[in-house]
């Protein structure tokens, strides 16, 4: 494993290591910055990596998370997801009603 660590809101954070790259990503975080996080999360992977975000399913948030943009932040970080060539990703819905659960993508070897 190359380290493990923890960003916050800016970006930054401590780690158990100085690593240029992480194997494992997790982000359970404000929805409204998930599309930052994933920004920085891609600056912080390498080909493998596995990027995990928390509470992730577009529609659960306007039940779990109320404020104003989380379901919009959701919906953007669900594209971006989608529409990176470098990721293959899946949505993993843990509750019958589609309300919770995780995206998870991994990073490819880039061509």
């Amino acid at each position: 494993m190359n380290g493990v660590g923890g960003l916050n809101r800016k970006g930054t954070g401590t780690y158990s290591a100085t690593p240029r790259h992480f194997d494992l990503i997790f982000i359970d975080a404000d929805k409204k910055e998930g599309p930052a996080y994933l920004d920085r999360a891609l600056t912080l992977s390498r080909p493998g990596t596995i990027i995990v975000a928390d509470n992730s399913l577009p529609g659960g948030s306007r039940l779990r998370f109320p404020e104003p943009g989380s379901d919009e932040a959701i919906v953007e970080y669900t594209r971006r997801l989608v529409a990176n060539p470098h990721l293959v990703s899946l949505a993993l819905p843990l509750d019958e009603n589609y309300t919770d659960g995780f995206a998870l993508a991994v990073v490819r070897q880039r061509a």
